[in-house]
């Protein structure tokens, strides 16, 4: 099984937004992982989309985050 991967990195002056958009080749479901780093502070925003295109609804069980508290 194939992960499809694409990347989009957008520069603005005070940040850098990066998208990583992950495909499943054999299911209607893609997940977004956007990252945000400030240029002028030691900042870094991240989230997770997640869509799926399925008739039915879709439940997450597992969800691990790298956030460190």
């Amino acid at each position: 099984m194939d992960l499809f991967i694409i990347v989009l990195i957008l520069v603005v002056v005070c940040f850098k937004l990066t998208h990583i958009l992950l495909k499943d080749p054999e299911y209607p479901v893609e997940i977004t992982l956007n990252i945000k780093s400030f240029s002028t502070e030691d900042v870094i925003e991240q989230w997770v989309e997640i869509v799926q295109k399925e008739a039915k609804p879709v439940t997450v069980y597992n969800y691990a985050s790298s956030m460190r508290i």
